[in-house]
């Protein structure tokens, strides 16, 4: 009898220090994101859009065109056409081959271009 007394007594104790099972911070986030929206809140997440961090807009390096009025850039991977924020920045490249680096906000269809460099025509 103190066999099994000591067995249950044993399973108990292991069973009451088993850790509950965390939550995940991502899911306290939203969480709590919610509450504060449901409170009239702001979402403060949503105001952080930067580059790389999330909110549709990415920073990448892109080739294509810049056109000859310099308001579109054309990515030369897949045809998509840019709007250009920034035109006055890219004066002197309308029309011309161009590698850019610059903030891509696929939401929108606009690009920041931060540098744009011209690319050698292929012989």
């Amino acid at each position: 009898m103190d066999y099994v007394r000591l067995i249950l007594t044993s399973t108990l104790l292991v069973n009451s220090l088993a850790p509950v099972a965390p939550v995940r911070a991502t899911e306290a986030v939203g969480q709590d994101r919610e509450a504060n929206q449901q409170e009239g809140g702001q979402d403060k997440g949503a105001q952080k859009k930067k580059p790389g961090g999330g909110g549709g807009v990415d920073t990448w390096d892109m080739e294509g065109t810049i056109s000859e009025d310099g308001a579109r850039f054309v990515s030369q991977k897949d045809q998509k056409a840019w709007t250009i924020t920034n035109p006055k920045d890219t004066k002197g490249k309308q029309g011309h081959r161009v590698r850019v680096k610059g903030d891509f906000h696929s939401a929108t269809g606009e690009v920041y271009i931060k540098k744009a460099i011209d690319v050698p025509k292929a012989q």
